[in-house]
């Protein structure tokens, strides 16, 4: 079986590389095509008529200079000299849960695999605490492996999430993703790139006006997890690798525009859980 690798934390991440060498071990061919740096939050960013570079850095493995989306599209295409049998994306430094599909640069590789029909699979490995237990998250997903690739059908990919108890015999749940709300805020930047004291967002700021501009920066806030049961949040909490098969195509929700009432799903119940983990790897 022909795996290739990707990431969003960039080809040095331990995550790739711990995975790769695992995976390798059953056998496979395993190729990794990963960031030269670090893109997380790049979501489906793709490089249109713009020249990528791929430099080898390693025993099949190679640096891009593009997006985790453009890493899987030379794939897909055949740069690596192969066809792939299988995309994987990860395994990612930080959750994926939820609302963060949408800015996942982990995430968007593995939709744009399946965009083209390559089975593609998401892994992440949550810990609030940045302590990431890597040996664990890698034995469960070397052992599972096969398992996550039978499940693999058209139109989806999966996405992974894996609790920092993690081992070989973890216990998976399959999932829904859960409902996030960012509490973001805009500042004011001086010059030496970092927030200006007391440079909080306003209501609204006034724009710069003449020569010079203004620098700003968008700081990410505190996230409020719905954490409603059966979703990936619900399941991640209760220890459990949270599995979540992610519709590639954009969907409209049923009733959106008519005199239909929606209830239960994703949206019914639950209680709100806080959490300050960054957004989106």
């Amino acid at each position: 079986m022909n795996i290739v690798l990707t990431n969003d934390d960039g080809l040095s991440s331990p995550g790739i590389l711990l995975l790769a060498a695992a995976l390798g071990r059953r056998n496979d061919d395993v190729y990794i095509l990963a960031p030269d740096s670090n893109r997380s939050g790049f979501s489906h960013s793709i490089s249109m008529g713009k020249p990528l570079r791929i430099e080898a850095r390693g025993n099949r493995a190679w640096a891009c200079s593009g997006t985790p989306v453009d890493c899987a599209t030379i794939a897909c295409f055949g740069g690596l000299g192969i066809k792939p049998d299988v995309i994987v994306s990860g395994i990612n430094a930080g959750a994926n849960l939820g609302t963060d599909i949408t800015y996942s640069g982990t995430c968007a590789a593995a939709r744009q695999g399946s965009l083209y029909g390559v089975p593609s699979i998401a892994f992440s490995l949550v810990s609030p605490e940045e302590n990431y237990n890597w040996e664990g998250a890698v034995d469960f997903c070397a052992a599972r492996f096969d398992e996550f690739y039978s499940l693999w059908t058209a139109d989806i990919f999966l996405n992974v999430n894996i609790p920092n108890t993690a081992g070989a015999s973890s216990e998976t749940r399959f999932t829904f993703p859960s409902l996030r709300h960012y509490h973001d805020r805009l500042l004011r930047a001086g010059p030496d790139g970092m927030p200006l004291e007391g440079a909080f967002s306003p209501p609204v700021f006034s724009p710069p006006e003449g020569p010079g501009g203004a620098d700003l920066i968008i700081d990410l806030g505190i996230i409020e997890t719905r954490e409603a049961e059966g979703s990936d949040c619900n399941a991640v909490d209760s220890d459990f690798v949270s599995v979540s098969p992610v519709f590639i195509h954009p969907v409209i929700r049923g009733g959106l525009y008519s005199d239909e009432a929606e209830t239960g799903g994703p949206e019914g119940g639950g209680a709100e859980i806080v959490y300050s983990a960054a957004r989106g790897g």
